[in-house]
């Protein structure tokens, strides 16, 4: 088929077809531009798969065959691009991890330079609670009572969100 004879066929195909092919891309698509890019994938995929018409069919039949495959095969693409690798995944899980990582150690930084401080036994209250330490053991630690002890917690814990509040935290 010669160049000319290919860019008439084309432009006869396309002057047929083209209400057709642009209904087809919309069904398939959500968003006008979606159906616009699937309309121009039909056209190159038409285009390039002109020279290999054989003629077995009717152009119209041979058009619609390539405008559905062309959008069942964009459907099934689109599908298979939002997921992920499972390399991708443990990179991902990893920086997240790190990001994470990295906003725990700032924070508790920012809580180790609250706790430091408190007084003295405040402090060691405040050290034992992080470390999941009941009322009653801190109470026998530090020589006060259980109650004294969940008092002083109220009042840490206050105490440690205003010093957060005071740097910006």
């Amino acid at each position: 088929m010669t160049a000319k004879k290919k860019e008439q066929l084309f432009l006869q195909l396309l002057e047929e077809n083209k209400a057709q092919i642009h209904r087809i891309c919309w069904g398939f698509s959500k968003h006008r531009e979606e159906a616009e890019d699937l309309f121009q994938e039909v056209l190159l995929i038409l285009w390039k798969g002109l020279e290999g018409f054989e003629e077995k069919s009717k152009l119209s039949t041979w058009v619609y065959r390539i405008t559905v495959n062309t959008c069942l095969y964009w459907k099934k693409r689109k599908k298979r691009l939002p997921i992920k690798t499972t390399v991708q995944k443990e990179i991902e899980s990893d920086t997240k991890n790190a990001e994470e990582q990295m906003i725990y150690d700032d924070k508790m930084e920012h809580l180790r330079m609250a706790i430091q401080q408190l007084s003295e036994v405040d402090r060691t209250i405040a050290l034992l609670l992080l470390e999941s330490v009941s009322y009653k053991e801190i109470a026998e630690i530090t020589g006060l009572t259980t109650s004294n002890v969940g008092v002083k917690i109220t009042r840490i814990k206050k105490r440690i969100k205003e010093i957060l509040k005071g740097v910006g935290v």
